[in-house]
């Protein structure tokens, strides 16, 4: 089962994502910060993350260079509200794919079918 992280501050971005994927089969597992998500990937091997770039602690850029040194499987969707945010995010390495909040269920969805080379 492939596994995903869903790393956000705010609880019910989280939660609606959280829901979304766990629907379609996938083990979801979350963290509300940078600081958060980086111990739930020391421990666990992670297929996808959803990273909000804009978060205390540790900010999704930071997270995204973390990931691509110590993580470098883990591929990652980047959400934000802020264009320049993902503009500069978009650059990284492992960022697949970069998504607007707010956003629609489809993007969600294409970007894991699409990250994890998965059929429609």
């Amino acid at each position: 089962m492939r596994v995903l992280l869903v790393v956000d501050d705010e609880d019910n971005v989280r939660r609606v994502l959280v829901r979304l994927l766990r629907a379609q089969g996938y083990e979801v597992l979350e963290a509300s910060d940078g600081v958060e998500a980086l111990e739930v990937l020391t421990d666990r091997s992670v297929d996808l993350a959803f990273v909000d770039m804009m978060m205390p602690c540790m900010d999704g850029l930071e997270l995204l260079r973390w990931m691509q040194r110590d993580a470098p499987a883990t591929k990652a969707v980047v959400l934000s509200g802020f264009g320049q945010k993902m503009d500069q995010a978009a650059r990284e390495p492992n960022v697949v794919r970069t998504i607007g909040k707010p956003f629609e269920v489809h993007e969600i969805l294409d970007a894991v079918r699409s990250a994890l080379e998965e059929p429609e």
